[in-house]
């Protein structure tokens, strides 16, 4: 989950970590995540192990091919659930990725906007992690982006998996001036303001 750092991507990566551990009390967890993730939900558990990741992409070419495939080598994992778009350790074990950012399932000619050389440049070596030797399983947060993955990379539908995210809503219920509001409805939209959220539609 290293490069899990936006506020939606991290609120996903926090809430699969804390589902893991809640639902698999007997198993024994490695999670490698951002250095500003706050741990201290399972500091005293026993079963799981934290490891920090910086920022960077010549950090995270670093710990992926280096730190992550000895990491790999010397715990002899069951499974391996990568997080954050590219998978470049290899393992024996069973391999899930998940694929969460939409630029990746599309050519740039359907991107619908011009990327800036940033962006072009992420793709590019985002595009040749991806992984899909070493990876026995995909997740990603739509059908559209299910159909997508298949067409573009070749994947067997068979081994795509649909798993919607949701951002977390408060419990608590609306104020009663919020139903007597004359105002017009709104709409809230979590997300950043990168030109591939498509804002305009």
């Amino acid at each position: 989950a290293g490069t899990l750092r936006g506020l939606g991507s991290a609120t996903v990566g926090q809430n699969i970590v804390q589902s893991l551990m809640r639902s698999a009390p007997d198993h024994e967890f490695d999670f490698w995540i951002p250095e500003e993730w706050d741990s201290s939900f399972a500091l005293e558990d026993t079963r799981v192990q934290f490891h920090s990741v910086k920022p960077g992409a010549s950090r995270k070419f670093f710990q992926e091919n280096v730190q992550l495939r000895r990491r790999i080598k010397q715990w002899n994992p069951n499974c391996v659930f990568s997080l954050g778009d590219t998978s470049l350790p290899w393992s024996k074990a069973p391999h899930l990725l998940l694929v969460h950012t939409a630029y990746l399932a599309y050519p740039r000619s359907e991107m619908g906007f011009q990327p800036d050389t940033k962006l072009r440049m992420r793709t590019w070596l985002q595009e040749r992690q991806l992984g899909k030797r070493s990876v026995s399983a995909f997740t990603v947060q739509t059908e559209i982006m299910r159909q997508q993955l298949m067409m573009r990379w070749g994947i067997d539908k068979d081994i795509i998996h649909v798993v919607p995210s949701a951002i977390d809503i408060p419990t608590r219920a609306p104020s009663e001036a919020a139903h007597e509001s004359t105002e017009p409805p709104f709409i809230i939209y979590p997300a950043s303001p990168s030109p591939h959220k498509n804002h305009d539609v």
